[in-house]
């Protein structure tokens, strides 16, 4: 969606569609914490690391704990009944991990995930889904589309989705 519409986006596909938002930012930053936590690493020297030139031994040490809270993440939203709107994925691109979005892809491809939606602003200059200028690991022109700010404003009068 136009990054002007991104809200607006948001709250119109969780009232006409049967999905469960999960904000990937806070999610992958609790995993974090909770890696750090049964690591015994203090959580200020997280932050610092995350401030750390990206060829620093200590961007190498994050980059070890957010593989590992990565593996909760993904088995978080692997095991949710319901399909799951995405909404801030910009911490996947910082950390390098959007192949998460592929992994996602694959495992419903499997039949093992509920169905996701990956919401991400995007403007008229990429042809293509980015967050962060990296590009979202899509196969198909079918895998992607731009919302029109005509959908996101409602202008044909679509009802909400029925509760269930």
């Amino acid at each position: 969606a136009a990054p002007n519409d991104l809200v607006r986006a948001e709250r119109e596909i969780l009232a006409r569609f049967p999905v469960q938002r999960v904000n990937l930012d806070e999610l992958i930053l609790r995993e974090l914490k909770s890696a750090a936590g049964q690591l015994g690493a203090r959580w200020e020297v997280v932050l610092n690391a995350d401030a750390a030139s990206r060829d620093s031994a200590d961007w190498r040490r994050l980059q070890q704990l957010v593989d590992r809270a990565m593996t909760e993440v993904r088995r978080a939203l692997e095991e949710s009944s319901e399909p799951a709107l995405l909404v801030n994925p910009g911490l996947l691109a910082r950390y390098g991990q959007l192949g998460l979005l592929e992994a996602l892809r694959q495992s419903c491809e499997r039949g093992a995930g509920p169905g996701y939606v990956v919401l991400v602003p995007a403007d008229a200059r990429s042809t293509m889904p980015v967050v962060e200028g990296v590009p979202l690991p899509v196969v198909l022109a079918s895998e992607w589309a731009r919302i029109p700010g005509s959908w996101v404003a409602n202008a044909h009068g679509a009802a909400p989705a029925a509760a269930g």
